[in-house]
């Protein structure tokens, strides 16, 4: 290992490393539990409420009332509550990177460093989340450690922005297929038993949530794939350039501080993958060909020009 006097292998086992992935994931579990939520609220409801309407006219103004009901609901409040859950868990995350990838917090880019207030609560909510702690193990592999720890840093960073662009597209691509081919099954089945405008006009009042939920989970993603590439580039420019010897060593500290700025910010729009998309789009991933020998060959190679 290199005479670097900070192990990033030692510190993300450390007991509070842990304790702070663990509350990221138990975090990120409860948004998970929320969205199926606001699946069932906006897709399965309209759905089974159309279809009553349909089978029997006086139950229209239910189905309406409803719709309007439930897009109130997630306007007002459990989007709030959401995006509260995932900027802590962003924050979790952060203060474990601070940690141990040895960066100094950055109070412009999450906050002021987390209160024992906070921390406190935090551990409440992983105590809540029953069994939302799982998939806590060691983000790095112990090969880091081979790297100087300007060089560990990157390596890490590229190694902990977990996202699939091909993945995502074909996800994104599924729902606006989904929502289309569901609302024109419902509204022609609603003609061909009740041909008049109203009978359209209701179904469409009926089933915008889950137009909404559609279109708000594509520009989710869509918001946070604009963070992710932006962190990828400056990922790639900066290994790059340290490999060609561009830029020093004495600045890669400053450069991974930040990409760490961008790292949390992306964290903070990081949707959760649904259980059934990360079995159907998520099974082959690109991402899991970023092995940290892949910059430990660069790095050595960097030596021997040297």
């Amino acid at each position: 290992m290199p005479n670097d006097a900070h192990s990033i292998t030692d510190a993300q086992h450390s007991a509070e490393a842990g304790d702070l992935r663990a509350v990221a994931a138990a975090l990120k579990a409860l948004v998970g539990k929320q969205d199926r939520l606001a699946v069932v609220a906006s897709i399965v409801v309209p759905v089974i409420l159309v279809g009553l309407k349909a089978a029997w006219e006086p139950i229209t103004p239910i189905a309406v009332l409803y719709a309007f009901a439930i897009l109130l609901v997630f306007a007002l409040g459990l989007d709030r509550v959401r995006g509260a859950r995932l900027s802590a868990a962003a924050r979790a995350r952060e203060r474990h990177d601070c940690d141990v990838l040895d960066l100094p917090w950055n109070p412009r880019a999450a906050g002021q460093e987390p209160s024992p207030e906070e921390r406190e609560e935090w551990s409440n909510t992983v105590a809540a989340a029953k069994g939302g702690g799982g998939g806590v193990g060691d983000p790095f592999p112990r090969e880091v450690d081979d790297l100087p720890l300007p060089y560990a840093r990157l390596a890490c960073q590229s190694l902990a922005l977990y996202w699939e662009p091909t993945a995502v597209q074909r996800y994104v691509k599924a729902l606006g297929l989904g929502t289309g081919a569901v609302i024109l099954v419902l509204v022609v089945a609603g003609l061909a038993l009740r041909p008049n405008a109203e009978t359209a006009a209701t179904t469409l009042l009926a089933l915008s949530p889950l137009v909404f939920w559609a279109w708000r989970e594509q520009r989710r993603w869509h918001t946070a794939g604009r963070r992710a590439e932006r962190v990828q580039q400056r990922l790639d420019s900066a290994w790059r350039n340290a490999m060609a010897a561009t830029i020093q060593a004495a600045t890669l500290p400053s450069l991974a501080r930040g990409i760490q700025d961008d790292v949390y910010s992306f964290r903070v729009q990081q949707p959760v993958i649904p259980r059934w998309a990360a079995k159907r789009y998520w099974q082959r991933l690109s991402y899991d060909a970023r092995r940290i020998d892949t910059f430990v060959d660069d790095y050595d190679r960097l030596k021997e020009k040297a």
